[in-house]
């Protein structure tokens, strides 16, 4: 749909004053079996052509064309006046009502937004009483439909004044969605702050499953300084999910601290958009934050996906050791996080540099072979930037578990055997077969 205040604000489509010849031609042709010239542009052209064409694409539901229709009802506006806002009213108004009415309610849909398009491309100075004459007649209509073309108005009105009682009544409508629409709206009404707020707090508690998720999806937009409310809806089962969208706005109008303990309650609840949130929140965040989005990060590692897209989060931080704080191999039991988190040290290698050296030892000692086999690259990646570290890595592979002694013995099949000098001999002889075979398979 198109922006409405960008609609407010665009040019005219006055022939005189465009630039492109082609403009006009442009525009009339989906409706026209010919190209035209600006010259050729006249009322006749437009009642007996494109208004008939308009009607049909509308009446059919050739919704590929939908597109093409506001353009054109700007164009026939701006160049004549009140008797093509006439000709507007009497037939495309008509054909909308009665197709949205009649119509299968996928294609309703279509067509209620294309009726929001056609009256938000008309020129500012008719479109405040053209739409109040509609929304006046809607919003007492019986029929519940016609009163959601009302909600769906409102925001077209540039003049609160006039839609504000209005809005009032429909805010309150005993049908859910239409109580959904005139929330869904709320970041395009201009009313008082106040206005909005109480609507929105009201919609939280409202009866309606899906207009308590709409209002929670809208804190971030329209009311983040009402931060107690929106930790009561991120902390409400049913809402999470919703809230969690306005969370990162919510935390920069505010702080994080504020929201925090109810961020690390939604973790439990719905990891997967919180994850999303915590890496929006990362992103240009104030200094203060790194330990709280740290901490929120350690309780997602578990959660797959998240760690699949670690990258996404420490790519926000400058400091990239945030890593080192990420990694306790005893508190995330999802091997497939481990690893995760293995993979994205290998991209950091140049930035950690040996502080990963501590890390890799502990991807070596890993319960799973998969991830003491990835270790390896890590590993790798280490000894080729800095070779002074060869001695170090033998004696921390060679301490512990024989798992890590495999790990150095597929290691120096990696890098060579002439790089290692001081252990070739004792994983030669090591009491570990799998081990001495490794080694031998070298030779």
């Amino acid at each position: 749909m198109l922006d409405n205040k960008l609609q407010q604000h665009s040019p005219s489509f006055l022939i005189e004053d465009l630039i492109d010849a082609d403009f006009v031609g442009k525009l009339c042709q989906p409706f026209l079996s010919r190209f035209i010239q600006p010259q050729d542009f006249g009322i006749g052209l437009v009642v007996e052509y494109i208004i008939p064409q308009m009607k049909l694409d509308i009446d059919k539901c050739n919704t590929r064309n939908f597109e093409k229709i506001p353009p054109i009802i700007r164009l026939i506006v701006d160049n004549f006046g009140e008797d093509g806002l006439r000709l507007i009213k009497k037939d495309i108004f008509t054909i909308l009502f009665n197709t949205y009415l009649t119509t299968s309610a996928k294609n309703s849909t279509f067509v209620s937004n294309l009726y929001v398009e056609v009256l938000s491309s008309i020129p500012s100075k008719f479109r405040d009483e053209t739409v109040m004459e509609l929304i006046r007649v809607y919003c007492k209509a019986n029929d519940h439909r016609i009163r959601f073309l009302s909600a769906s108005f409102i925001p077209i009105v540039r003049d609160s004044k006039l839609t504000l009682p209005i809005f009032r009544t429909l805010v309150n409508d005993q049908i859910p969605s239409i109580r959904a629409k005139i929330v869904s709206n709320l970041p395009n009404y201009t009313f008082d702050e106040n206005v909005i707020d109480y609507v929105l707090i009201s919609a939280t508690k409202d009866s309606s499953i899906v207009v308590r998720q709409k209002a929670s999806l809208l804190f971030g937009n329209v009311s983040p300084h009402l931060v107690d409310e929106f930790n009561k809806i991120l902390q409400n089962e049913e809402l999470t999910s919703y809230a969690l969208a306005s969370l990162p706005n919510v935390a920069r109008a505010n702080s994080l601290t504020q929201v925090f303990n109810s961020f690390i309650n939604a973790i439990e609840i719905d990891p997967h958009n919180s994850a999303v949130a915590l890496i929006e929140m990362a992103k240009n965040h104030p200094n203060d934050w790194k330990e709280l989005l740290v901490r929120s990060a350690k309780l997602l590692i578990n959660y797959p996906p998240f760690a699949q897209n670690l990258g996404y989060f420490i790519d926000q931080f400058e400091d990239k050791s945030v890593l080192l704080d990420l990694y306790d191999p005893h508190e995330i039991p999802n091997w497939r996080s481990r690893i995760a988190v293995l993979r994205e040290c290998t991209k950091h290698v140049n930035s950690l540099d040996s502080k990963l050296i501590t890390l890799a030892e502990m991807f070596s000692e890993d319960s799973v072979a998969i991830v003491r086999n990835e270790s390896i690259i890590l590993w790798k990646i280490i000894i080729e930037k800095s070779p002074g570290c060869i001695s170090q890595a033998e004696t921390l592979l060679m301490r512990g578990g024989w798992q890590k002694r495999l790990v150095l013995a597929k290691l120096v099949g990696a890098l060579g055997k002439n790089v290692f000098h001081n252990t070739l001999k004792a994983l030669e002889n090591d009491p570990i077969s799998i081990i001495r075979d490794t080694i031998r398979e070298l030779y």
